[in-house]
């Protein structure tokens, strides 16, 4: 016979309930039931927790739905603002940039070359001063195209971190 108002050890606890040890002490953990109580109200609680789950208002249920539900809206935000073509992935905003800088570094680079073919009296510290010019002008130009994917990525991750404005999943 078991003495609901007796002690009960975790190990004899899971055996009744059909649970693993480990599982008991979780239910400890989470406050569920605690190990000072007799085990009638171990199981009184335990139950309720059943009930509780099986109804859909545990806390674990609920956070879940309430993330879910944060998951969605994000989600739909971002398909409206793609729908009106103020969203582009990063990775296609990088890929765009670092073509655009490699060609732009490939002109660059052919300045001089046409410069002496035009005009052959240009000496080679002429040439000099305007491929540093150029060097500069292309070291600007990634410069400014990574801090523009920079600012991107930081703007998109302020977005999801930020986008609960209280604002309905509908709009």
């Amino acid at each position: 016979m078991i003495d609901l108002d007796g002690q009960v050890s975790q190990r004899d606890f899971s055996v009744l309930i059909g649970v693993s040890e480990p599982a008991v002490s979780g239910l400890i953990k989470r406050g569920v039931i605690r190990s000072e109580q007799p085990f009638g109200e171990q199981l009184l609680a335990y139950c309720s927790h059943l009930r509780e789950q099986a109804a859909g208002r545990s806390i674990e249920l609920s956070e879940e739905r309430a993330g879910l539900a944060r998951e969605q809206k994000l989600l739909a935000r971002i398909k409206k603002q793609r729908e009106l073509g103020e969203w582009a992935p990063i990775e296609n905003i990088t890929l765009v940039l670092s073509r655009v800088t490699a060609q732009m570094a490939s002109i660059f680079d052919s300045i001089p070359i046409q410069l002496k073919r035009q005009f052959p009296a240009l000496t080679a510290d002429q040439l000099n001063v305007i491929r540093e010019e150029l060097a500069k002008a292309r070291n600007m130009l990634v410069s400014v195209g990574t801090e523009a994917v920079t600012d991107a990525a930081i703007r998109v991750a302020d977005y999801v971190d930020e986008y609960d404005d209280g604002a309905s999943t509908e709009e």
